[in-house]
């Protein structure tokens, strides 16, 4: 395992550079952003990866690999591998037994839903095999982490009854960082496209809702309004363009429905013709990626509002791009992005509570009907705020001290094996030659890192004399039976140390809230200082804490954060 001062993290993706979006953009933040952490190595296992891609990369401190033996070398140093979705996760699976690592499996999808609404034939076989496939993924892993609190909401309910609910751990994808850097224009164009989004085949047309988006471009009969599609597989883009034109009637001139492998191909062949001599080099992370990946955020740039009609979505990743990108949306209520921006200041207005194409139609009209430049101030003060409310860096952060506890746990389990071990021996030796020895006298294992609450110098040891010996602070993190019992002890004084230990009031009342017993209230409080702090919540700390004028507890203090010593 990595030492406390760096974690190494695989991650398993299907490409780096994006083409798609959706997923692959989501992989890619999510890697850069836990490599800020100065103490996190990210590296990301492709299928394949080439020479710019590693440059971009590393430019984000993030390493590629494209070479799936070099996982399964026994001496490569894993702490943590992150799987997503059924293949990656039985990858994740394997990586974890070869390595003796932890294991992150994300949740994007939720199979028993989708499986209600599609409408395939034998769709519910499927459901029920992959659903089958996620839950025991999620039973086997460490830590489960859901992409947006309706997806957590789900997995908690199927989860519960093997009791791993408690570890669903919630993200909500924030702003995509190099998709907010485009530029939207603030004359208007003259005509009104509403640009759908999606990533399905034709089969998906009434998944994502796009018969609720042509009626409801239909019914606004404005010649200036264009319905726009991009989704669909080449082979599949007529059959994707006939429901709309033949069942709600939409001119041809009023439809447009472009692919993604369509546009990836033209935009290779663009990039062909293109004179390198003018483009910067590679090693300045720009190539075909990039250029695919700048071309693809035109399609946002041409549209002048983006929905997403589905009438059931998990999350909405692709929803939450064209917000990055500044261009003005309207999202279903019956989405994870739609329950997200529920929670924002200035997101309301964009999620539509119907799947009636009237409502959605008037709720196109209200968007097109202003000025193109004030859609956009609206879209860009909605998108500040939702930036502001999902952080990327909070929330990575807070996954990064989730896995820092799990591993420290991890080791913990280890450590105390080996130690009873240890003192089992000592005691039997002693006990042989007549000595004496005390469980309570040996040492616990030492953290790395040793800090204040408050931020302050490290110390190894704190004396305090009493009579012929001294009292020394144990060193290490705090073990869970010394809280516990700990807890059982401090009383009504739980509030004050919840207050020295860096909790606000609000925190402290709803650990009341939760809890009926003093007891109780005090061990959730210190559980989650624990799980807060991570190998920063040491017996020096809480030693400092209790012993404050503001708690006053000395001999719990000494009672728990301390062991004799003979001067």
């Amino acid at each position: 395992m990595a030492s406390s001062r760096e974690m190494r993290v695989v991650l398993l993706a299907s490409e780096w550079g994006s083409k798609l979006g959706g997923l692959s953009t989501f992989n890619r933040e999510l890697a850069i952003q836990l490599a800020k952490h100065p103490d996190v190595q990210v590296s990301v296992f492709l299928p394949r990866c080439d020479q710019e891609g590693e440059n971009v990369a590393l430019n984000n401190i993030v390493t590629l690999v494209d070479d799936w033996s070099s996982m399964l070398v026994k001496d490569r140093q894993i702490d943590f591998v992150i799987g997503q979705g059924v293949l990656p996760g039985r990858q994740a699976q394997l990586i974890q037994k070869e390595h003796n690592c932890k294991w992150v499996q994300f949740l994007h999808t939720d199979p028993e839903e989708l499986g209600m609404i599609k409408d395939h034939s034998d769709t519910i076989t499927k459901r029920e095999n992959k659903y089958r496939e996620e839950l025991d993924l999620c039973v086997m892993a460490d830590l489960v982490v859901a992409v947006g609190s309706r997806l957590a909401g789900a997995y908690q309910s199927y989860l519960r009854s093997c009791e791993k609910d408690q570890n669903v751990f919630v993200l909500t994808p924030g702003i995509f960082s190099e998709i907010s850097r485009i530029v939207q224009k603030k004359q208007d164009g003259g005509r009104c496209q509403v640009l759908a989004l999606g990533r399905g085949h034709a089969e998906d047309v009434f998944l994502k809702g796009y018969d609720i988006a042509a009626k409801a471009v239909d019914k606004l009969n404005d010649e200036h309004v264009i319905f726009v599609i991009v989704s669909a597989p080449d082979k599949k883009k007529e059959e994707v363009a006939d429901r709309p034109q033949e069942e709600y009637k939409i001119p041809r001139e009023r439809l447009r429905v472009r692919s993604f492998q369509e546009i990836r191909e033209t935009l290779q062949n663009q990039f062909s013709e293109v004179n390198l001599g003018i483009m910067p080099t590679p090693t300045e992370g720009f190539g075909l990626v990039a250029f695919v990946r700048e071309q693809m955020k035109q399609q946002f740039s041409k549209a002048d509002l983006a929905v997403m009609p589905s009438r059931t979505e998990d999350f909405g990743l692709v929803a939450l791009e064209a917000m990055s990108a500044g261009l003005p949306v309207l999202v279903s209520s019956h989405s994870g992005f739609g329950e997200a921006l529920k929670k924002v200041s200035f997101c309301a207005p964009c999620v539509v509570k119907s799947e009636d194409f009237n409502v959605w139609a008037r709720e196109i009209e209200s968007v097109w009907g202003k000025e193109r430049e004030v859609r956009l101030n609206e879209s860009e003060a909605a998108r500040e705020s939702y930036a502001k409310k999902y952080s990327w860096e909070d929330q990575c952060r807070n996954l990064v001290k989730e896995m820092r506890s799990i591993l420290r746990n991890f080791g913990d389990h280890r450590i105390q094996d080996t130690e009873r071990s240890d003192i089992l021996a000592s005691k039997r030796k002693r006990s042989s030659q007549g000595g004496k020895s005390s469980v309570q006298d040996t040492e616990r294992p030492e953290s790395k890192r040793a800090k204040t609450s408050q931020g302050g110098m490290s110390r190894s040891t704190t004396e305090h004399r009493s009579s012929s010996r001294t009292k020394t602070v144990k060193r290490g993190c705090a073990w869970d039976d010394d809280l516990e019992d700990l807890s059982s002890l401090i009383g009504p004084d739980w509030k004050n140390l919840a207050r020295k230990l860096g909790f606000h009031r609000a925190k402290i009342t709803d650990f009341e809230f939760r809890r009926s017993k003093l007891s109780e209230m005090a061990l959730e409080m210190l559980m989650d200082w624990r799980q807060r702090e991570g190998s920063s919540a040491t017996y020096e700390v809480l030693d400092g804490a209790l012993r404050h004028k503001s708690v006053g507890r000395r001999d719990l203090a000494e009672n728990f954060c301390c062991h004799l010593s003979t001067v």
